[in-house]
């Protein structure tokens, strides 16, 4: 008996894993939070908490400045929206794709690019570190 409830304990944390669905460390939920943490450090100015969600390969080619002016503006302009969906498109291994919106079609972000550097998910689109939901 003992030696099928390990059986089972070890196929369902496999099939967790394999299907990114879950929401320890790395998984589906951390990526979830990580976009939500992020956009919320962008409308509100936090350049630290923004910066840190971000990947290396970004954060060596953006503009600071533009970025500060860039959040400055969107916050005065859109407050701090509430993501109101958010969809894990792709993930595979330290890779995923990533969209959301906030019921404002100006701001809702599509396959934006996202890396899982040191065990934390992190942003990956470098494209123009400024404008409505942080340039991305």
């Amino acid at each position: 008996m003992r030696h099928q409830r390990s059986t089972v304990v070890v196929l369902a944390t496999a099939i967790l894993a394999l299907s990114g669905c879950s929401g320890g460390h790395g998984g589906k939920g951390a990526l979830e939070d990580a976009v939500r943490a992020r956009s919320h450090a962008y409308y509100k100015g936090d350049l630290k908490a923004y910066r840190a969600r971000e990947s290396q390969r970004c954060l060596e080619v953006g503009s600071l400045e533009v970025l500060v002016r860039g959040m400055a503006a969107d916050g005065r302009k859109y407050g701090d929206p509430a993501i109101t969906s958010l969809s894990v498109d792709t993930i595979s291994g330290d890779h995923a794709t990533v969209s959301y919106g906030y019921g404002r079609p100006e701001l809702d972000q599509k396959q934006q690019p996202w890396v899982r550097e040191k065990g934390h998910w992190v942003d990956d689109d470098c494209n123009g570190e400024a404008g409505a939901a942080g340039g991305s």
